[in-house]
């Protein structure tokens, strides 16, 4: 899923009641902020978002937009770490997710759509696998510090002023000696028809990616030419920029 920027904090009952059936102190979410959005779902001050209804409408198809198989880099890099708490944000209808549920990591997802979490669940329990599956914006969740294994970034493209100060978020929540797994597309994708973001300053600059994770020691940061076969939603030749790095 390349998720797209909306200012907005989305909450929907299902997730609070999730979290208030947990043990704070195991959550991964701040019990302060836990409060906060508790309130404002009661006070009704949370309204259904553009982009929410902008995904379901995507998603409602029944085919899977991005397809059943796990995004190949992000799959062939889980392989070789040990396993863990991965967490997988804007995760859409649950490809990458169950990929790593199944091969035995503890998955949580985030995303704002409803209807591909649904979708995401449901073939959970087709495949007899366990994970958490949060409605949220993604820039809005304040998440635990120091809580995940790894951090999967799939095609999750944001506003540059937005941008940098999300990936200081995740690498906040990253353990010291866990991993971040990042693929997206280039600016060099602009123009091309598998996928991405129509404004170039969505677009990644590897140079500006390697600044945002300098805190990192990183193994392998490049941008190349890939055919992407993703569902209808990515297929195709593809300028595409791949980060993994330990923290």
């Amino acid at each position: 899923m390349a998720f797209v920027f909306k200012p907005y904090l989305y909450l929907m009952t299902c997730f609070k009641n999730t979290f208030l059936s947990k043990n704070p102190d195991d959550g991964w979410i701040k019990p302060d902020d836990l409060k906060m959005m508790e309130g404002m779902a009661n006070e009704g001050a949370l309204d259904k978002p553009t982009g929410a209804a902008f995904w379901n409408e995507k998603f409602k198809q029944q085919d899977l937009l991005y397809g059943e198989k796990p995004n190949q880099y992000l799959a062939h890099k889980l392989k070789k770490l040990s396993l863990g708490r991965i967490l997988l944000p804007g995760e859409g209808e649950g490809r990458n997710a169950l990929f790593a549920a199944n091969t035995g990591w503890q998955v949580v997802a985030l995303d704002q759509s409803e209807a591909g979490r649904k979708k995401a669940l449901a073939m959970a329990q087709a495949q007899n696998v366990s994970l958490e599956y949060y409605l949220v914006d993604i820039t809005a969740t304040e998440l635990k510090a120091e809580f995940f294994d790894a951090i999967g970034m799939v095609y999750i493209h944001l506003p540059k002023f937005i941008r940098r100060a999300w990936h200081r978020k995740m690498l906040n929540s990253l353990k010291p000696g866990g991993h971040i797994i990042l693929e997206g597309f280039s600016k060099n994708q602009l123009g091309k028809s598998s996928g991405g973001p129509k404004d170039v300053s969505m677009l990644f600059d590897l140079d500006e990616l390697k600044e945002d994770f300098k805190s990192l020691e990183i193994i392998e940061a490049t941008q190349m030419m890939v055919t992407l076969d993703e569902g209808q939603g990515h297929i195709g030749e593809a300028s595409v920029i791949r980060i993994f790095a330990r923290k």
